[in-house]
């Protein structure tokens, strides 16, 4: 149980997988990057070897591959989404052998992994929209399910040792919560219009806030 969360953070500890799903379909304006990764029925890589049985079990019964990856990138010239070069989705770092899911493949099984990544700074908010128009929807009426993801609002660029970026305001999502910061680059309107949106999407479901009033 989430009890104490920083200033300009907001928590929820997610129950729906629906309400993942409406976080894509609703967010109030492109991120500038982000990327978003989904699982084919939800059903989550295992975190030790005593449940790599559960997991090739359910696996086998929904028609997915185990141990299997694609990710798939946006192409701002191209206006679509492919994936990255030479990248094989039979590469993933299974817990046993990689023939477990060979026969999975034999019968038209779909892939267990898919991230898709929008671009970045102008690139960012057309991929974002490609995917939320052409894509998010197909990708749900199969049955994957989102289990995590980054959208950046605004970001902190590094110079020198430390040279690069990180999301400064934006939304982190996971298998279990969305955590919603609001405490840097913003400005107060904008603070607010997302403070709303995330407001009313929990209200919708029912789920807690946790986070400054």
């Amino acid at each position: 149980m989430v009890t104490k969360v920083d200033e300009g953070i907001y928590v929820v500890q997610l129950h729906s997988p629906k309400m993942k799903a409406e976080v894509l379909e609703g967010f109030p304006i492109p991120p500038m990057y982000g990327n978003v990764t989904f699982m084919a029925h939800g059903i989550l890589v295992p975190s030790s070897r005593d449940d790599g049985e559960k997991y090739v079990s359910d696996c086998k019964k929904n028609h997915v591959i185990p141990d299997t990856r694609a990710k798939f990138l946006y192409n701002f010239n191209s206006n679509n989404f492919s994936s990255e070069r030479d990248d094989n989705p039979l590469l993933c770092d299974p817990i046993e052998g990689r023939d477990r899911g060979l026969h999975t493949l034999f019968e038209g099984g779909k892939i267990h992994t898919l991230r898709f990544d929008f671009g970045y700074m102008n690139e960012a908010p057309e991929g974002f929209e490609h995917f939320r128009d052409h894509l998010l929807g197909a990708l749900l009426k199969n049955d994957y399910q989102v289990i995590g993801g980054d959208l950046w609002i605004t970001h902190h660029h590094f110079t020198g040792y430390n040279y690069g970026d990180e999301m400064a305001d934006g939304l982190i999502i996971r298998p279990n919560l969305l955590k919603l910061t609001l405490n840097q680059n913003l400005e107060d309107e904008g603070k607010l219009m997302y403070k709303k949106w995330f407001s009313d999407l929990a209200k919708k479901h029912n789920a807690q806030i946790f986070g400054p009033r």
